[in-house]
């Protein structure tokens, strides 16, 4: 295995051992700022270890690697002065962590409050930030510097820009996205998530499902579906061995648009020739060869 490929393992543990990190314990004991990295790396990389997730990496590059991550998303802020750390909220993130982490098959991890409230932003109104985190809460780090954003109904920050959640209308002024039959002369941005902007109507909809008429302009479907130019209706995308030409290049999931073909295929396994990352099952063509992924199939990953 190659060593971009175990940076690539070791960085796929760093992150899911961060969400998963958060999950509390009521009564853990608090853990001192100065012990925390090194705590969160040995219960990280003993579960990559006993899972076999390490990819052919050492534990000790695994602690190695996920100490320096914690040290910069932890440490780091705090150090500045950035974040305050709360050591009984991180008590109860390793103790979940290493709880979850007792069962190799992560099953439905949560992100818990504990995390939410091991770090929290300092910097008050006008303090020079990185990211929203770095900010006293209710503040965002906005042109690099913390701001009372926006809220709705307030006119919009340069004309632009609002609350997060919040769109900045053409009047100016900062809304709460549209609902489905809600006016959006903004476009999609107007519209809550999972809806669009009908330009025929000027009006948020829901996308449509199969059978729907789809013809105009704009016309988006569900998830899994596509525009049929001849039936002129939402239709489920190809299987294998269907017409991709009029899908533009969509498959069903697990397959790829072969396009010397036109046809839908199973994405191909480690080892196979390929010419693109869509045609493996790893996303990964390198060298014209569909390369494993590191984790294989490990959780993590």
């Amino acid at each position: 295995m190659t060593a971009q490929h175990h940076r690539a393992a070791l960085a796929g543990l760093a992150a899911l051992a961060g969400t998963l990190a958060g999950c509390s314990d009521d009564g853990a004991a608090p853990v001192p700022f100065e012990q925390y990295c090194e705590r969160y790396a040995g219960i990280a990389c003993e579960f990559a270890q006993r899972c076999d997730c390490l990819a052919g990496a050492t534990v000790e590059m695994c602690r190695l690697f996920v100490d320096g991550e914690c040290a910069d998303e932890v440490e780091a802020p705090v150090n500045a002065g950035r974040r305050s750390y709360d050591a009984e909220a991180a008590g109860g993130c390793l103790a979940g962590l290493q709880s979850l982490l007792r069962d190799c098959t992560l099953a439905e991890p949560q992100w818990p409050e504990d995390c939410d409230r091991m770090l929290v932003g300092t910097l008050a109104a006008g303090r020079s930030c990185e990211s929203d985190a770095d900010c006293v809460p209710g503040l965002e780090c906005h042109a690099r510097a913390c701001t009372d954003m926006p809220d709705a109904g307030q006119a919009c920050l340069a004309g632009a820009d609002c609350a997060e959640g919040l769109y900045c209308g053409d009047d100016e002024v900062c809304h709460a996205p549209q609902g489905v039959g809600g006016p959006c002369p903004e476009g999609n941005e107007a519209c809550a998530d999972d809806l669009y902007c009908d330009l025929r109507t000027s009006l948020c909809a829901a996308p449509l499902a199969r059978g729907e008429a789809c013809r105009h302009a704009n016309a988006v479907c569900v998830e899994g579906l596509y525009c049929a130019v001849a039936a002129g209706t939402c239709e489920p995308l190809p299987a294998a061995g269907g017409d991709c030409v009029e899908s533009s290049g969509q498959c069903a999931e697990g397959l790829y648009c072969d396009g010397d073909s036109g046809t839908c295929r199973e994405r191909l396994p480690a080892g196979a020739a390929c010419t693109a990352d869509d045609q493996c099952a790893s996303d990964d063509c390198t060298g014209g060869v569909c390369i494993a992924d590191p984790g294989g199939t490990c959780p993590l990953f």
